[in-house]
C-alpha cells in the first residue's frame, strides 16, 4: 500500500499482481477504522469505503491489479486494505445483488434475477482467500 500526501490530507493506492495464466475473480475492499463492529455475539464488516467485484479479464489480466483513492483521509486515520480472490459464482453473485440494488424503486428499470450456485434456495457457497494489510496515516 502506499500512502500519498495533497496538502494535509491523504489518499492511498493499494495492489496485488494478478496471474496471467488464469482467469482471476476479486472483491476489492477499504475499510477505514476498524474492521470489524460487535453487534450482539457477532463481528460484523460494516461500511467500507467502497466494495468492488472485478475479473481480470477486461481490466488487468497479467498485470498489477490497483485501487486508488481520493485525498479523504487525516493523519492518524487507520485503513484497511483486503483483495479477496473469489471464484466466478461469487463474483456473478456479487454484480447480480448490485444489478439488484440499483434496480429497486426504479420504476424504468428492468428487475434483477440474483444467480446463485445453491440449489432450491438463496445464497452462495464459496471459499475467501485473501491478502490484507494495515496502514496508519502518517507522514
Amino acid at each position: 500500500m502506499t500512502l500519498l500526501f495533497k496538502d494535509d490530507k491523504a489518499g492511498l493506492i493499494s495492489a496485488v499482481v494478478d496471474d496471467a495464466n488464469t482467469v482471476d475473480y476479486y472483491r476489492v475492499m477499504l475499510h477505514k477504522g476498524a474492521l470489524f463492529d460487535s453487534v450482539g455475539l457477532f463481528n460484523v464488516c460494516r461500511n467500507p469505503e467502497y466494495d468492488l467485484s472485478i475479473d481480470d479479464a477486461r481490466f488487468f489480466n497479467g498485470g498489477k491489479v490497483a485501487f486508488g483513492t481520493n485525498y479523504n483521509y487525516d493523519l492518524g486515520d487507520t485503513l484497511i486494505s483486503t483483495f479477496y480472490h473469489i471464484d466466478r459464482d461469487y463474483h456473478d453473485f456479487l454484480e447480480t445483488i448490485s444489478d439488484a440494488q440499483n434496480s429497486n424503486g426504479n420504476p424504468f428499470s428492468q428487475p434483477s434475477r440474483i444467480l446463485t450456485n445453491i440449489r432450491g434456495g438463496q445464497g452462495i457457497f464459496t471459499f475467501l482467500s485473501y491478502s490484507r494489510d494495515t496502514v496508519i496515516v502518517v507522514r
